[in-house]
């Protein structure tokens, strides 16, 4: 009988450790229920499969930018990252941009794959053509933006992935 109430105690204490643990998050855009989540990486290994479905993610975040929208950046590996902002437009995600590095995300939306971006490729014509002549904004932000050398945008292949999320939990923040 002892031994039960010691079971019993232990397995009390562990629960209200998982319940505190799970609610230490910051939500943005739609509640996110209980779901089965992929990780970034097999969420690259499946894309065909994918494109254009709802997915369910959890990965580290490694980036976040903050040009004309928001969007974070999880890590798949040491050369590409899938980025994730709002799908709504009229009401796009802020993400803390200072807070949310390093931390843990859960994110839904719709997967998609891009050919790459081109607000870079133009910002990077614009770099070549104004050699000595004065910068723009948007030339600034680029260059803020190449800061950021560690983990790119695009894969290997030329490839952007993004998830157009409608929910987003980011722990820790």
């Amino acid at each position: 009988m002892r031994k039960l109430l010691v079971l019993l105690s232990i397995f009390m204490i562990f629960i209200s450790c998982e319940k505190n643990k799970t609610e230490n998050f910051t939500n943005f855009g739609s509640t996110i229920n209980e779901t089965k989540f992929i990780t970034p990486q097999e969420l690259i290994d499946q894309k065909d499969n994918l494109e254009w479905r709802e997915v369910a993610v959890k990965g580290k975040i490694i980036s976040v930018y903050e040009h004309s929208i928001s969007l974070i950046g999880l890590k798949v590996n040491d050369s590409t990252e899938v980025n994730v902002f709002s799908i709504d437009n009229d009401k796009p995600f802020v993400f803390p941009k200072e807070k949310c590095i390093g931390k843990q995300a859960e994110i839904v939306g719709i997967f998609q794959i891009k050919d790459g971006f081109p607000k870079h490729f133009e910002n990077e014509k614009a770099d070549k053509n104004n050699k000595g002549k004065v910068k723009t904004e948007r030339d600034e932000i680029y260059k803020e933006s190449e800061k950021t050398k560690e983990y790119e945008h695009n894969n290997k292949n030329g490839k952007v992935y993004i998830i157009k999320a409608t929910g987003v939990n980011i722990y820790g923040i």
